[in-house]
C-alpha cells in the first residue's frame, strides 16, 4: 500500500468517526516519489481499521467488528473482535491466501520460484544487500506472474490468520482464529535473502507492534530446518499437511522427526 493512498483514507475516516494511528512514510528522503512511496509502521490493529475505513470510503461494508459494532479505533480493544464474513469489504488475506497470490495464483506453478515471481531474489525484492537499509518506491522491482510487486521484500504484508503449527490431513484454507501472534508473510528491506523474503517463510509478530520491517526478536521459521540437527538424523513421521486454496493444492508440507527431537517441516 503507498502512503499516498493510506494518507487519503485516513484523512477521509477523520472527519467520518474513526481513530487511525498515523503510518510512517517510507522513503522519506526522496519527495519525487511519494504517489509510490510504502506506507510503513503500521500495526495490525492498525491495518484493520484502516481497511474498514477503506471500505466504506469506497462504498463497501467493513468487515471487522469489535462487539456489535464496526471497529473504528485502532487504539481501542473493547469487544470481542470478530471478521463478520457475510460483509463484502476489504480485509486482510489469510495465510494461504497470502501464499497463493505470492506463488503466482497457479498450484501448478506454485513451487516454481523461491521468491515472488523469481529464483534470483535481486530481480523481485528490496532486501538486506540492495536496500541500503531502507524501504524503496512501489513497483520498482519485477512483479509475480499476477502482476503485484513487492510480495517478497522491501515491506512486509500482513496476514489475517494468528500464527500456529497446520495439522495433518487436507486443509482448504484453514484459517487459525486463537493465539498470541498475528502471522507475516514477505519480509522487507533489512531481510536477508536466505529467510524471510523466501515464499515459503513464515513469521509472526504481536498486534500491537508495527516496525515489522526492521530487525525485532519477533520471527520464526517452521520451514527451514534448525541448525542443532544437522549433526542429527532425521526420519519421516509419516505425517503431511496438504493446504487447498480454490479446489487446488497448494503445497504438501511432510513433517520429519530428528534425533534431538525437533519436528522440522519440508
Amino acid at each position: 500500500m503507498t502512503y499516498e493512498l493510506w494518507l487519503e483514507v485516513a484523512t477521509w475516516a477523520k472527519e467520518n468517526g474513526y481513530n487511525l494511528t498515523a503510518a510512517s512514510k517510507g522513503y522519506a528522503a526522496n519527495d519525487q516519489f511519494k504517489s509510490f512511496v510504502p506506507a510503513t509502521n503500521i500495526s495490525w490493529n492498525m491495518a484493520c481499521v484502516w481497511l474498514n475505513a477503506y471500505s466504506a470510503y469506497k462504498g463497501y461494508e467493513p468487515v471487522y467488528y469489535r462487539g456489535n459494532s464496526i471497529w473504528k479505533d485502532d487504539t481501542s480493544t473493547s469487544g470481542t473482535f470478530s471478521w463478520n464474513k457475510s460483509k463484502n469489504g476489504y480485509r486482510l488475506p489469510t495465510e494461504c491466501e497470502w501464499e497463493f497470490a505470492a506463488g503466482g495464483g497457479r498450484a501448478e506453478t506454485h513451487d516454481n520460484y523461491t521468491y515472488s515471481g523469481s529464483n534470483v531474489i535481486g530481480e523481485v525484492a528490496w532486501y538486506s544487500s540492495n536496500s541500503g537499509n531502507e524501504t524503496h518506491p512501489v513497483g520498482t522491482k519485477k512483479a509475480n506472474t499476477l502482476g503485484i510487486y513487492d510480495m517478497s521484500g522491501n515491506v512486509a504484508e500482513w496476514c489475517y490468520d494468528y500464527y500456529a503449527d497446520f495439522g495433518t490431513g487436507e486443509l482448504t484454507n484453514p484459517v487459525h482464529e486463537s493465539g498470541s501472534y498475528r502471522c507475516i508473510r514477505g519480509g522487507g528491506f533489512a531481510h536477508s535473502a536466505s529467510y524471510k523474503p523466501k515464499i515459503i517463510c513464515r513469521a509472526y509478530a504481536e498486534v500491537s507492534i508495527s516496525s515489522i520491517d526492521s530487525y525485532s526478536n519477533y520471527f520464526a521459521n517452521k520451514r527451514d530446518g534448525h541448525s542443532s540437527c544437522e549433526k542429527c538424523g532425521i526420519k519421516s513421521t509419516g505425517q503431511s499437511t496438504f493446504l487447498m486454496i480454490d479446489g487446488r493444492l497448494l503445497r504438501t508440507y511432510t513433517f520429519y522427526q530428528s534425533d534431538c527431537g525437533n519436528l522440522l517441516i519440508k
